[in-house]
């Protein structure tokens, strides 16, 4: 079965940034009701479950925990969660092994959902604290980098040998918050300037507290299809076009860790995107919306340059002329993005493609300046480790 017979029929999402007495498996729930009264389906109907466990409190099994909290029916044929780079099963893995399980005639409607309440459980402070404790024990966490800190090493030699200007880098923010003032969901929508985010407090030199994620509570939902199944029940669906991923590409090494990582000025993002233009049959200049992980500033500029959307060394001036924001010629992460939405923790890239879904649903509108067709969104997870690519289409 091609890429092109599976198709997303329906979004949700639960409550989003601070959300008191929740938990990763009721924020899943709620977004699935969610998901379900969007398309018009039961729960009934679901027989594959994928999710991505949570980092504030371990599931030894999340998606059979999530099924069971749901209520679904012993019908169900897969249950999956999985680990792998966390925030990419949200970002794009969680529909490659749906499609998968699809194709294989595995299941027939899956539901993936991601969710967490990485704000109420303790904050920022707890945040970075748990984040910290998830990489390499022996040899990294014993001298206490921080997430930022992991991807001020990327920014530092990213500007060094780019050439890219603080001011650049600032516009990143700025371009992504632009997207959040047209959102009423957003989670921080006050307007800031770039020197606004150089004036922010600073966390590891050159990135600002401005330059990072949120920490927020969510979750996300998604019903995923055939395309015959979908057309037969009278369901519009966005078609799933191709898919790509690719492991520690840059280093040589599959890696989960930033002391292998090949490189601080190239992620290595092009080797999940050719994959998925090749099954889709597109080139990059057919991309109407782009998602980028934007977990710091500088992923965003890093991934433009990497995916061809900018020649190396103009990704920043590219940013800072306003291509990115509304009315520009590339809009990207048109819901705000993990800075300036919502950022859960590994849920984050899940709201990514609830916004794809619902962009490409509602055609043109007065911030995007050409019909959106097709949508890419790009995971990103284990410090430039893993890569995951999805291009989405109305048809």
């Amino acid at each position: 079965m091609s890429a092109e017979d599976i198709v997303i029929v329906g979004v949700g999402e639960s409550a989003l940034g601070n959300v008191p007495g929740s938990s990763s498996l009721s924020l899943c729930a709620d977004a699935t009701v969610a998901c379900l009264a969007d398309v018009g389906l039961t729960k009934k109907e679901i027989n594959g479950v994928i999710t991505t466990d949570s980092y504030v409190r371990y599931h030894n099994r999340h998606a059979v925990q999530l099924a069971q909290y749901l209520g679904l029916s012993s019908s169900v044929l897969r249950v999956a969660d999985t680990m792998t780079g966390g925030s990419s099963v949200a970002s794009g893995l969680g529909v490659h092994y749906a499609s998968a399980m699809i194709s294989g005639g595995l299941c027939d409607v899956v539901l993936i959902a991601c969710g967490d309440n990485l704000k109420t459980e303790g904050g920022r402070d707890n945040a970075v604290h748990t984040y910290a404790r998830n990489f390499e024990r022996e040899f990294e966490v014993c001298y206490g980098p921080i997430i930022p800190s992991r991807y001020a090493f990327t920014a530092r030699r990213f500007m060094h040998e780019r050439g890219t200007t603080r001011q650049q880098l600032s516009s990143v923010a700025v371009s992504m918050r632009e997207w959040a003032l047209l959102n009423p969901r957003a989670q921080m929508r006050d307007r800031i300037i770039v020197d606004d985010v150089e004036r922010s407090r600073l966390i590891s030199s050159p990135l600002h507290m401005l330059d990072c994620s949120l920490v927020s509570d969510g979750a996300g939902a998604l019903l995923v299809m055939r395309a015959s199944d979908a057309k037969a029940r009278g369901l519009r669906g966005i078609h799933v076009r191709g898919m790509g991923s690719s492991h520690g590409v840059g280093s040589g090494l599959v890696h989960d860790s930033v002391s292998f990582q090949g490189s601080f000025v190239s992620y290595g993002s092009d080797h999940s995107l050719k994959p998925a233009l090749k099954a889709s049959g597109m080139v990059v200049s057919d991309i109407d919306l782009v998602y980028l992980y934007d977990c710091f500033s500088i992923n965003v500029l890093v991934m433009l340059e990497d995916l061809g959307f900018c020649k190396r060394g103009e990704a920043g001036a590219f940013i800072s002329e306003g291509h990115t924001a509304p009315g520009g010629s590339l809009p990207l992460n048109t819901h705000g993005g993990l800075m300036s939405y919502c950022h859960s923790g590994k849920p984050g890239g899940i709201f990514m493609f609830v916004e794809a879904v619902r962009r490409l649903r509602a055609g043109r509108s007065n911030d995007i300046k050409r019909e959106p067709n097709v949508a890419m969104i790009q995971g990103h997870g284990a410090h430039a480790g893993i890569h995951v690519t999805t291009l989405l289409a109305t048809h």
